[in-house]
């Protein structure tokens, strides 16, 4: 019986003994392709052949190396042990930057695993790898203006390779103070890196520059790259210079300041020019006078305007000028003071610089019946001593000196424009009235000014003679208009 328990035992020690000798077999790298020296950017290829179970793959690196995996572009590990696959022999290609400025040595070891998934540390392999420093990291750093503008921000833009991070410094000048929504509350420092955290590898950031001195000042702005984290190299860093525009308010002079006329009926536009010396802008000031309201307009709006208040809610160029259109509703003249005031540099208005231009508004002309067409002859005139006279479409019964009873086939012989007058101007406002999608206002003046103007780029849409407001006929009445426009009479 004890014969046959030994027997039994040394039976199944030899079943067992193929797998004991396989787990106890000692792990071994045939092989180990490593490149010996790289360009900062280039790809490296790693391949190894190894007998045994597994394998660990690390790689020490030094201040400023960047790893990224070639086939996603994401971080690949520095001094972490990493096994590439559950096999014993594999491979990795990885993109190896070095952003420090200076050449690195890595170094790339390989270690063996045997069966059981234990490293054989004796059996390691290391292997160093020379890389070069990239020449420029920075690929691009560039401002949306050299010169600074007074009040305006101005921003920095930037793209790099293979960088994590970047910071900026601004050099030190007394006169000059900078500040940032990205740094928060406060002051820019100056004469060192600005901010706390590093700034992205590529983004921009604002700055507002404030300069006190009477002139403008150069300023250098400094980007540099991050090696790692709140570690920089400054043999890479860009500059850019910078002219500080000067914030200190010099003294406002008024070169002119016009009007194209100071005597006007209701409806009539008046152009207002000026320029100013030193100042950031303008804005004007229309008087409230009884029954006078004011608007400007574009090609396409009409925008009314206060008045005793500044009329624009952005400053006006500090050289240039407007158009502005008065309105007497009431049967008497009425007197409007347009008074223009220069902006500082600090966005205030400047109380004692102002000019002041008196314009006459005398209620909508009177104006004859053409004497042409005998039917027009023989009908009553059109008053229009308020502005809605002559408005046909609030009409219940036929106006006198609707279009109807115009006569004729041919009433309109000339182009007509912003500055044209004339019995033919009349009755143009008087059919476009009879429309108030198109001449809302109704005005019968017998003046083509801006209002009429665009009641004539309303009519020209409606019937298609243009597509838009920006094509060249728009509110003109050339030759396709006037035989339109007589075709309906």
């Amino acid at each position: 019986m004890k014969k046959f328990g030994i027997t039994l035992c040394l039976g199944i020690l030899a079943l067992l003994s193929p797998a004991l000798t396989s787990a106890a077999d000692t792990p071994a790298i045939v092989s180990f392709n490593v490149p010996t020296s790289l360009e900062s950017g280039q790809v490296a290829s790693f391949a190894w052949t190894i007998n045994g179970g597994g394998h660990s793959f690390i790689i020490f690196c030094s201040q400023g190396i960047k790893l990224k995996y070639v086939s996603t572009n994401k971080t690949f590990p520095c001094d972490v042990k990493t096994a590439i696959s559950p096999a014993a022999s594999d491979g990795i290609s990885l993109i190896v930057a070095n952003v420090s400025g200076n050449p690195r040595i890595l170094t790339v070891r390989l270690i063996p695993k045997d069966g059981s998934g234990v490293e054989y540390l004796a059996g390691a392999s290391e292997v160093p790898i020379y890389v070069n420093p990239s020449r420029q990291p920075i690929t691009i750093f560039y401002t949306n203006a050299t010169t600074t503008v007074s009040g305006a921000a101005t921003t920095f833009y930037w793209t790099t390779l293979y960088l994590d991070g970047v910071n900026l410094r601004i050099a030190c000048n007394d006169m000059i103070t900078a500040t940032s929504s990205t740094y928060g509350v406060g002051v820019l420092p100056c004469g060192r890196t600005i901010f706390p955290a590093d700034l992205p590898g590529s983004g921009s950031v604002t700055v507002k520059f404030k300069n006190v001195s009477p002139t403008e000042i150069p300023l250098d702005v400094t980007l540099f790259p991050a090696m790692s984290p709140g570690v920089y190299d400054g043999t890479r860093a860009l500059t850019i210079n910078l002219l500080v525009a000067s914030d200190a308010q010099k003294p406002i002079a008024l070169s002119y300041f016009t009007a194209s006329r100071q005597k006007i009926f209701s409806g009539d536009s008046v152009s207002f020019s000026w320029s100013f010396l030193n100042g950031s802008g303008v804005n004007l000031k229309l008087s409230c006078a009884p029954s006078v309201t004011y608007s400007s307009f574009t090609a396409a709006t009409t925008t009314s305007l206060p008045c005793d208040t500044y009329g624009w809610p952005n400053p006006l160029s500090p050289t240039g000028s407007t158009s502005v259109t008065f309105s007497n509703s009431g049967t008497s003249g009425q007197t409007s003071t347009i008074s223009i005031f220069p902006q500082r540099k600090d966005l205030t208005y400047d109380g004692s610089q102002v000019a002041s231009v008196k314009i006459n508004v005398e209620p909508a002309a009177k104006v004859a019946p053409p004497s042409a067409p005998s039917a027009v002859a023989s009908t009553p005139a059109v008053s229009t001593s308020s502005p809605t006279a002559g408005f046909l479409g609030a009409a219940t019964t036929k106006p006198a000196g609707a279009p109807i009873s115009l006569g004729g086939k041919n009433i309109f012989k000339r182009p007509l424009d912003i500055g044209s007058r004339g019995d033919d101007v009349r009755l143009l406002q008087i059919f476009l009235a009879k429309d108030k999608s198109v001449y809302p206002e109704g005005y019968a003046t017998g003046y083509f000014g801006p209002i009429t103007a665009r009641a004539v780029g309303r009519f020209q849409l409606k019937y298609g003679l243009v597509k838009s407001s920006r094509e060249s006929g728009y509110g003109f009445v050339g030759p396709k208009t006037r035989t339109l426009l007589n075709s309906l009479q």
